[in-house]
């Protein structure tokens, strides 16, 4: 069975750094891919150099590359803010799409964590402002 597992939570909140002990729990079976739009900012040097102008260019690239590994049959992890119903959406289109189950997980900032990408305060009080919870 294929998954498309969705970790959203404002920048900061540790998505990543909970990917990662995934990762590291489960490293040996290779059991998924992980995509996060930031990826698209990291040089083949591993130097991350945002461009807002691009941000639309980033997301689009972790949609195709989700929906590129599930057609091959990984199970798949995205870790994206994804704040609003409309970015969860896509992400859902793409699972039913490629005949995967669909789960979401929202990781909550309660560590006072604080984004590896220097995101400003404003950006993530915008994103805590339109953060959509489907109960």
């Amino acid at each position: 069975m294929k998954i498309l597992l969705l970790v959203r939570g404002v920048s900061g909140a540790g998505k990543t750094s909970f990917v990662k002990a995934l990762s590291y729990m489960h490293y040996s079976s290779g059991a998924y891919e992980h995509y996060e739009a930031d990826m698209y900012f990291y040089d083949n040097l591993g130097r991350y150099s945002f461009d807002k102008n691009k941000l639309d260019a980033a997301h689009k690239w972790c949609q195709n590359a989700t929906e590129a590994s599930l057609q091959h049959g990984a199970s798949v992890i995205v870790s994206n803010t994804s704040t609003s119903e409309s970015q969860v959406k896509v992400y859902q289109d793409i699972a039913k799409k490629t005949g995967a189950e669909f789960i979401s997980i929202i990781v909550e900032n309660r560590h006072n964590g604080v984004s590896l990408h220097n995101v400003p305060e404003q950006t993530i009080e915008q994103q805590k402002q339109r953060f959509s919870i489907a109960l």
